[in-house]
């Protein structure tokens, strides 16, 4: 071999790893936001069903890009927060009105729809003794 056939191939090399490190740099770069996106995803969702305040949405990011697995995890084992809303008794409706006890405890505007659609029932629930 000479010594151009030398040079040659270690510019050929030179070339080849300089292409296959732009490469993996670019490879690397892709895996980083696609691991940004699943960190902000998994940290808002959190966020959105209350396990964590806003507050603490930093603290968690870092915490997902040193382990992410602990802080799904940790994510994970934070009871979401219960909509209260379905837990609400609300005043029985004008058709559920059976007793006089149950007419008193609509709003004022549900006893006076009551009482217009329903006249005979009304009469029936304040003329009962008991």
């Amino acid at each position: 071999m000479d010594v151009e056939t030398i040079e040659l191939a270690v510019q050929k090399l030179s070339s080849e790893n300089t292409s296959i490190r732009a490469k993996l740099l670019a490879l690397e770069s892709e895996k980083e936001v696609a691991q940004e996106a699943e960190i902000t995803k998994m940290v808002d969702l959190a966020i959105k069903e209350g396990r964590i305040s806003a507050t603490k949405k930093e603290a968690f990011v870092s915490l997902a890009k040193s382990d992410f697995a602990l802080a799904k995890s940790t994510l994970e084992g934070i009871p979401a927060k219960t909509n209260l809303s379905g837990m609400i008794d609300n005043p029985a409706s004008a058709t559920e009105v059976t007793t006089k006890e149950a007419f008193l405890k609509l709003d004022r505007e549900a006893q006076l729809k009551f009482k217009a659609d329903h006249l005979d029932q009304y009469k029936n629930l304040f003329s009962k003794t008991k």
